[in-house]
């Protein structure tokens, strides 16, 4: 198969990438390794309002609007409110499935359960080798490729000694069920908390979501803290503010799920070639 454009990585970005190729007329097929948009439902993206109407987005993908935001520190303690909505917490799965769906819309192709192997350059176009799962490897052709995969960077650079330096992030996050009492206190809010009593190398967070849900959740970078020298397993800051914060002990966790953030040092990485 020939393509003008494949893009590896179904999420928010190769999503919105192949949607604006696709509806361009470009022939797109986008990749995504997981073999159901729920497979990968980590992220909840809390975003401005005007995010939807930038993006063209349509609200089923919102999984809650957000007025107010909360600043806990180790000492202060600060709420803005609105009465009206400012953001959005999206419903990651439903958002990547948008994106998605306007690629097929608009003519494209998507491709679930597939995983990216290599590519093989020529002097007018590029062969990507894929893969899904039980099957044998296939190969398509392309004039563009594009790398979508995140912090994994799996086109860009072919081998790890490619790759240059990295500050590296860790992020754990709790999908949590709360009774209605303590869910009201939190369904319109965006809280976040910084400093060392809360999370000494990064920040934590609770998102609203649907359902009586709330995201939970705390990351920061690796490496060693220039002024404490020990601190607690990253989830033991998710556990304090469950029970220190909401002093809440009785809950039903949905889902748990960690992630790795990579950036690069000076800029020095390739974003095309």
């Amino acid at each position: 198969m020939d393509y003008d454009v494949v893009i590896i990585g179904g999420g928010p970005a190769g999503g919105h990438c192949g949607r604006l190729l696709s509806e361009k007329g470009y022939r797109v097929l986008l990749v995504e390794q997981h073999s159901s948009w729920q497979d990968n439902n980590f992220s909840s993206a809390a975003s401005p309002l005007e995010i939807l109407e930038q993006f063209n987005l349509p609200e089923t993908v919102v999984a809650r609007f957000w007025k107010n935001i909360e600043i806990i520190s180790t000492s202060i303690h600060h709420f803005w409110s609105s009465a009206q909505p400012l953001g959005v917490v999206f419903d990651f799965a439903k958002l990547r499935e948008f994106l998605a769906a306007e690629v097929l819309r608009c003519g494209g192709e998507v491709r679930l359960g597939c995983r990216y192997l290599k590519y093989e350059q020529t002097e007018n176009q590029l062969t990507v080798f894929l893969k899904s799962k039980g099957e044998k490897i296939e190969t398509f052709t392309t004039r563009l490729l594009v790398d979508a995969t995140g912090y994994a960077r799996a086109v860009m650079y072919k081998y790890k000694r490619e790759k240059p330096d990295f500050l590296k992030a860790v992020g754990i996050e709790y999908l949590i069920a709360v009774p209605e009492v303590d869910y009201q206190k939190y369904q319109d809010n965006l809280v976040f908390f910084i400093g060392h009593k809360w999370s000494p190398k990064g920040y934590g967070w609770i998102f609203p979501m649907d359902n009586r849900q709330l995201k939970i959740g705390a990351a920061w970078l690796e490496g060693e803290h220039p002024y404490i020298p020990e601190v607690k397993p990253l989830k033991s800051y998710i556990t304090q503010i469950i029970q220190t914060y909401i002093n809440l002990y009785k809950y039903d966790i949905i889902d748990s799920h960690g992630s790795i953030l990579k950036y690069s040092l000076n800029l020095q990485n390739i974003y095309y070639q």
